[in-house]
């Protein structure tokens, strides 16, 4: 299955995007929702594993018997 996004960008966006699609992927049909696709993707990854990040400075880290959060490793109150 596969869903329909319209968006609005700039133009000078719009024109840097298909550019570097066309080095990647040259004309072929189909490569601009690929070049989206993984751009999408990659930005869900990049938010997924940021958010993870954030997480574990607030909640610390389990390391066996030792587990540090940021606060007291920094001797902070």
């Amino acid at each position: 299955m596969m869903g329909t996004i319209t968006v609005n960008v700039t133009d000078d966006t719009e024109t840097q995007f298909r550019k570097r699609v066309q080095q990647q992927y040259g004309q072929k049909k189909g490569a601009l929702g690929k070049a989206l696709t993984e751009a999408m993707e990659g930005w869900s990854q990049k938010s997924r594993s940021l958010n993870r990040c954030m997480e574990l400075l607030h909640t610390g880290v389990n390391m066996g018997k030792f587990k540090f959060n940021r606060d007291e490793l920094h001797e902070r109150d």
